[in-house]
């Protein structure tokens, strides 16, 4: 079988579609795309090539491994194709993207954007979820709102090697949206069959919150930054080049940054957020401080010990 390099990425701020677009992707008979592999994240490391590195991967460093399903897939379009394009999912490929096109330059790297409106409560109902040790405990929707804008400025500082592809148009508007991004993805006319699986899972309108007012602390940040605005620019453009928007996520992001973060931090300080920051957020689950113990008189009058009894002498 053909060796071949890293051929695309999907990114977005986590909870906005990029698992389902994964999923996609992975229905074309010559795509297969990987879950969180996390490769080429770091400086110095090699290219990855596939696929030798599913079935070597020491040495690269990996968060999650390949799962029966996904191994029979790859086995069975292994078998029939002597080439695949390889792609990778991790939603946070834009807090390193400068490393990422270092080590795969030329692989078509595409942002998912979905509306933080939705993306804030999402992560509050995956973090509630007891069963879900991947995700820190509490209510964490308000450090999306800083997620979301660094995924902005990620595009308007890279925007020639990033193409944006809009939530609402991949999974609510027509299926030729996303035919368009998986035929940039592979390279190949995409099969009509996968066509109509999609088109089966496209929703014909939006969800009905979203034409309710939003409310909780996130909500509240963005309404204060004006973050719909800055949305309804991507779903304008449904599929564009980072190029596009740059200019006008440049603006945004310079303009309401400082104020955003004021924000989130003013919120968190009036109990907006009771969140435990995890791994996947840049610091580890938060310990409560425990209160040193106090000291307790000893029988002798001096601090020292609780309930240490006075030593007895003994006859020489």
């Amino acid at each position: 079988m053909t060796e071949q390099p890293l051929a695309f990425t999907i990114f977005g701020v986590p909870r906005s579609g990029t698992a389902a677009l994964a999923r996609g992707a992975n229905r074309h008979p010559r795509v297969f795309c990987l879950h969180e592999w996390q490769i080429g994240t770091r400086d110095g490391v090699p290219t990855p090539r596939f696929p030798a590195i599913l079935h070597n991967p020491a040495g690269f460093q990996i968060s999650q491994r390949l799962g029966d399903t996904e191994a029979a897939t790859l086995a069975r379009k292994a078998g029939r194709w002597p080439s695949l394009v390889y792609g990778n999912k991790n939603p946070e490929y834009f807090l390193g993207f400068h490393q990422l096109l270092r080590v795969a330059p030329e692989a078509r790297h595409s942002a998912i954007c979905r509306c933080p409106y939705d993306v804030a409560p999402s992560w509050d109902a995956r973090a509630s979820a007891p069963s879900d040790v991947s995700w820190p405990a509490g209510k964490i929707g308000l450090f999306s709102v800083i997620d979301w804008l660094l995924m902005l400025d990620c595009i308007a500082l890279y925007g020639s090697a990033i193409r944006v592809l809009s939530f609402d148009a991949a999974y609510f508007g027509q299926p030729d949206t996303f035919v368009a991004w998986l035929e940039w993805v592979a390279g190949f006319p995409v099969p009509q069959y996968v066509r109509d699986a999609f088109a089966s899972l496209i929703m014909n309108t939006l969800p009905e919150a979203r034409g309710k007012p939003a409310q909780g602390p996130a909500a509240r940040v963005l309404d204060r930054i004006g973050a719909r605005d800055a949305h309804d620019v991507i779903v304008a453009a449904r599929w564009a080049p980072g190029t596009a928007l740059a200019a006008d996520l440049r603006a945004y992001v310079d303009r309401v940054a400082e104020q955003a973060a004021e924000l989130v931090a003013t919120s968190l300080r009036n109990g907006g957020g009771g969140a435990r920051l995890g791994p996947h957020m840049g610091g580890r689950a938060a310990r409560p401080l425990r209160r040193p113990p106090r000291a307790q008189p000893r029988h002798d009058g001096r601090a020292g010990d609780a309930g240490r009894r006075p030593r007895r002498r003994t006859a020489h």
